[in-house]
């Protein structure tokens, strides 16, 4: 590969990716508010560094790709962020942020960020996230992305290999046939994280979990057909709790049941 070419530029997701946020968590106890937003917002400093995806980063550097970074925080937090990449000693490389009047579900403004790429440097050799949903709407979307944990079990030359290389589009299953006139299925391109989120902050409690029942079932009486096909999970159930975009808690369902799974959004 040229790496002064039109593929040569790499960009990593910071929160979840390479920047763990889960000890702040807390400040969601009292509730999503907004307060709490800018309280966890505010502990970007004291994200742990991921250490396997650090020495990730910067193996991909020294093959001479451009680092840039993509975080789904607003525009606010951007020095930061900015101060707490160099003083982990990651590559350098310009920071992409969340425009303070975007409410765009974070795979959207991923993509953003990957055709802002495309227009200033022609092209991205990749997109790596930590969240498999993310990855599967990118690809669809017709850019090359990677989860962190495969390109952590690819040896050097494997490694540039797949950078090298665009990955094909999320795999698809055939659907079932849908009759004429039928509503087409709810999917990922057509907004189902949206309608999901939207499904779990209705149903949810007081401390913002929702049964995932509730949630599915909250989908399905709005929507004629969901298709998860693309998305390597069998069922909507299953896509929720393992597309890395809620989190997750399986709560005692008393004798003799099994654990009943509560979702609620991730920040």
């Amino acid at each position: 590969m040229d790496t002064e070419g039109k593929n040569a530029v790499v960009v990593v997701n910071v929160v979840g990716g390479v920047a763990d946020m889960s000890a702040a968590v807390g400040a969601f106890d009292g509730g999503r508010t907004q307060q709490a937003w800018e309280e966890f917002f505010a502990r970007m400093p004291d994200a742990t560094v991921r250490e396997d995806e650090h020495a990730l980063v910067c193996t991909i550097a020294d093959l001479g790709y451009t680092i840039m970074y993509s975080t789904t925080f607003p525009a606010s937090t951007s020095d930061d962020t900015t101060e707490w990449l160099a003083v982990n000693d990651f590559p350098e490389g310009a920071l992409l942020c969340r425009a303070l009047d975007d409410l765009r579900p974070a795979a959207r403004v991923k993509a953003t960020h990957c055709r802002t790429i495309r227009d200033t440097h022609g092209g991205l050799a990749g997109f790596i996230d930590d969240h498999r949903a993310a990855v599967s709407y990118l690809r669809n979307s017709g850019n090359p992305a990677f989860l962190f944990d495969y390109l952590l079990e690819q040896r050097l030359g494997e490694l540039r290999a797949q950078l090298d290389t665009p990955p094909p589009p999320a795999r698809a299953r055939k659907s079932r046939r849908r009759t004429a006139g039928s509503t087409p299925a709810l999917t990922l391109e057509s907004g189902l994280l949206d309608q999901l989120r939207a499904a779990t902050t209705a149903k949810a409690g007081p401390d913002g979990w929702a049964n995932l029942s509730n949630v599915c079932n909250w989908i399905r009486q709005r929507h004629a057909a969901v298709d998860v096909t693309g998305t390597d999970y069998p069922s909507l159930g299953r896509f929720i709790l393992g597309c890395g975009e809620f989190e997750v808690d399986h709560r005692d369902g008393g004798p003799d049941r099994s654990a009943i799974p509560y979702v609620r959004v991730k920040p």
